[in-house]
């Protein structure tokens, strides 16, 4: 006995509200508001008959010159239906790949676990570090410099014979007075202390550094904020996907349960192969959809683990259950003189310039002298027989002990100036060349910025009114089918505009998704252009810094 499958009923409209959001359900083909895991079953056991059409044979099937009815119907077999079953296995097993060790998360988790693990904030990290210890080091040029020998130290025994009587042999040499003999201790300890009292580069230096710091602490500004949007878009980009792929599940199970249906109206001789074929290649459509929004969520979780920093992959399932946009709080005005103020990027040119500025004016201060303050002391010792005579068979003079100091003190003051032939003025007027390119590159960054704070603003004004307007499409796109799909059932229509209902219903989601993404762009984009942290996150940009800075790597 032949089986008689009904039309699969949508379990579900999607409904939306009028404020900003973006609905983070978990998609389900099963059952649509499972926020637990993403399931892809379809059984045809599972669904509720239902009376079908009686649609007569399309005779026009008959005449085709290059297939016969039999060949129309080979296409129609079972074993063309069994193709799609082993092709949804494959999704379903794809899915539970992806899926299976996905890890649920909230926003501010996400972005708290950014700023513990992302490489970028190391880095910048760092860097604010190494002008701190830069700063300190050209600092001490303040202090004195102190110099300690010690030379000389030691013990010393040793006999010197030159022209000595020899007394196997009297007449070789008569005793000259240069032979000696020593045994002593010698030391000579010196110390000196200088101090440049005046060095005209030290005061440049400590300000080139000073500004570096300040420069590096606003780019790990800059990089804090940065990180943020991007964990926010990457976030966000994850739930709209996901939102996508529930969508997309609804139109596979109710096109797989259309398909199979029209397949037994097909067998009991009531519809036309044209009506299966078409069906199928529908549902084959959808699949192919389906199966990119997969691909999509996969490559939607490696940006996320690049996000916040993970070496390990990351399939995030975000915990909840919708995320909203705060509304902007500034005018388009406001927000461009905000973002000329405050931008991160802006004042790092800025302050690049003031550091070839004071570059500039180190090298020209080189030619100055330099005055130098010294203080000194050493001692010359010894102690010990120091040459001591040598005769034949004479011993050695009690008077050539010694105990001798001789102590040495010194304050001086020295000039020190040096004529380089002029290359440190050339490079000076280099450095002067290179401030002024830094501040037409802030102004270069300012325009840009403020092209971008236009664009924003305008794009989150109107993609506002577009989410509404895509939000009612889909909203009628689905009554739309419902009533297209009952008049299919009665017998009213062929399956014509119910294809075209769905595929009305598809476009209406992809508008809608595609509004979304661009409205989280124009949102983070303003984020990013006037350095604003928005007020709805747990952690605030100072308690971020202090982490990043307190933290041990």
């Amino acid at each position: 006995m032949k089986k008689s499958i009904n039309l699969l009923a949508m379990s579900s409209i999607l409904m939306f509200a009028s404020a900003l959001k973006v609905n983070a359900e978990t998609p389900s083909l099963e059952n649509a508001n499972n926020a637990t895991e993403v399931k892809f079953t379809y059984s045809r056991d599972d669904l509720v008959p239902m009376p079908l059409p009686k649609i007569p044979i399309n005779e026009e099937t008959k005449l085709q010159e290059t297939l016969t009815v039999e060949d129309l119907k080979k296409l129609a077999s079972i074993t063309e239906e069994q193709r799609w079953r082993e092709l949804t296995k494959k999704v379903i097993r794809y899915q539970r790949q992806l899926l299976s060790n996905n890890k649920p998360i909230s926003l501010n988790e996400a972005i708290e676990l950014a700023i513990e693990k992302n490489p970028t904030i190391q880095e910048n990290k760092y860097d604010v570090l190494a002008s701190i210890w830069r700063i300190r080091a050209e600092t001490r040029r303040w202090l004195p410099t102190i110099d300690l020998e010690l030379d000389t130290v030691g013990y010393y025994k040793e006999q010197l014979y030159v022209n000595s009587r020899n007394p196997n042999n009297p007449n070789d040499g008569n005793g000259s007075a240069v032979s000696y003999s020593s045994n002593y201790f010698q030391g000579a300890p010196f110390a000196s202390i200088s101090w440049d009292a005046f060095d005209p580069e030290r005061g440049p230096s400590i300000m080139i550094e000073k500004t570096a710091e300040q420069r590096d602490k606003i780019l790990l500004n800059y990089s804090l904020r940065s990180l943020l949007v991007d964990v926010y878009q990457s976030f966000t980009e994850i739930e709209i996907i996901l939102e996508q792929i529930n969508a997309y599940s609804e139109l596979v199970s109710l096109e797989i349960a259309i398909a199979d249906a029209i397949f037994d109206v097909y067998e009991n001789g009531l519809t036309s192969i044209a009506e299966v074929t078409k069906w199928r290649a529908q549902t084959y459509s959808t699949i192919a959809q389906l199966v990119g929004y997969y691909q999509k969520l996969d490559n939607a979780y490696a940006r996320f683990s690049r996000v916040i920093g993970s070496d390990e992959y990351f399939p995030a399932q975000p915990s909840d259950n919708e995320v909203y946009l705060e509304k902007w709080p500034l005018s388009l005005d406001e927000s461009i003189a905000k973002a000329k103020k405050e931008n991160e990027r802006i004042k790092s040119a800025y302050l690049n310039s003031k550091i070839s500025e004071l570059k500039s004016q180190r090298l020209i201060d080189s030619y100055l002298p330099t005055v130098t303050l010294t203080a000194s002391a050493g001692n010359y010792t010894i102690n010990g027989v120091y040459q001591a005579p040598l005769y034949q068979s004479a011993p050695i003079l009690p008077t050539t002990d010694q105990k001798t100091q001789n102590p040495i003190y010194q304050i001086y003051a020295g000039l020190t100036f040096e004529f380089d032939g002029g290359i440190n003025l050339a490079r000076a007027k280099a450095e002067e060349m290179n401030a002024q390119r830094e501040k037409y590159s802030a102004v270069r960054i300012s325009n840009e910025t403020v092209e971008t704070v236009r664009n924003s603003y305008n794009g989150l004004v109107n993609q506002t009114i577009n989410l509404e307007a895509t939000e009612r499409s889909v909203e009628n796109a689905a009554i739309s089918l419902i009533v297209y799909k009952q008049r299919f059932i009665a017998g009213i229509s062929d399956t014509t505009p119910f294809i075209q209902a769905l595929n009305l219903y598809t476009t209406s989601i992809i508008s809608r998704s595609t509004v979304k993404t661009n409205l989280i762009r124009d949102y983070v984009n303003l984020l990013r252009a006037t350095a604003t942290w928005p007020k709805s996150f747990e952690i605030s940009l100072n308690q971020a810094i202090k982490r990043v800075m307190s933290s041990k790597n």
